[in-house]
């Protein structure tokens, strides 16, 4: 990823800290909007990276993950654990 295409994420991440945590989207989510990457505006693309970033003061384990827990992304959007029946 240039920097210069997306210099908000490439900002976050030189910042020298650490303490990230990255929610990867598995093959079945790429594979459903894999048509749509080539139609996004860098801008768009930038927001949807930076909306799996999450800056804590320490990278979240599978296990600190909280059903309903709401965290906010560096992209300045929440997001909330998602559970069915109890389960992650």
């Amino acid at each position: 990823m240039a920097g210069s295409s997306f210099p908000d994420l490439a900002s976050a991440l030189n910042s020298g800290n650490s303490k990230w945590t990255v929610f990867v989207p598995d093959d079945n989510a790429y594979a459903k909007m894999e048509d749509q990457f080539d139609h996004l505006t860098d801008e768009v693309l930038e927001r949807i990276l930076m909306f799996h970033f999450y800056l804590g003061t320490q990278p979240l384990t599978y296990d600190e993950l909280e059903c309903g827990k709401t965290l906010m992304s560096e992209s300045g959007d929440s997001s909330r654990t998602k559970c069915r029946d109890g389960v992650k």
